[in-house]
């Protein structure tokens, strides 16, 4: 019971940790990336190829997975939105303790056929 009790407050405390704003942008300066992230869901999902929106998606859900190394304080947060069909835009995150990496790498493709070419990106989350 004690071990459930800890699990769940482990949980809360990793949902409430993560939110705020995302912004990313490709090595070039060509494309970019922007969200507001809470609680699982990403809202106002935008992206821009020189500066112009290309897509935008108001609230989607984000699929996220916490791994941490055995005997340790160290783990990987991993963030998957499915945007349908053949898109998505997904991201990793280090973490030590409590301390969350605010820079971080994310990829996404974004394409009206099913052969498209995936975009890396380089983010950086706000609070």
């Amino acid at each position: 019971m004690k071990t459930t009790i800890v699990l769940i407050i482990s949980l809360l405390a990793s949902t409430f940790a993560y939110s705020g704003n995302i912004e990313c942008t490709d090595q070039k300066g060509v494309w970019s990336v922007s969200l507001s992230y809470q609680d699982g869901v990403a809202n106002k999902l935008e992206f821009f190829k020189n500066e112009e929106l290309q897509k935008s998606f108001d609230t989607v859900s984000v699929n996220t997975s916490r791994f941490k190394l055995p005997f340790s304080s160290r783990g990987l947060i991993q963030y998957e939105i499915n945007l349908g069909g053949v898109n998505y835009f997904d991201f990793e995150r280090r973490f030590q303790g409590q301390a969350v990496e605010n820079s971080f790498a994310g990829a996404f493709l974004i394409s009206s056929n099913p052969i498209g070419v995936e975009t890396n990106v380089n983010c950086t989350y706000r609070d």
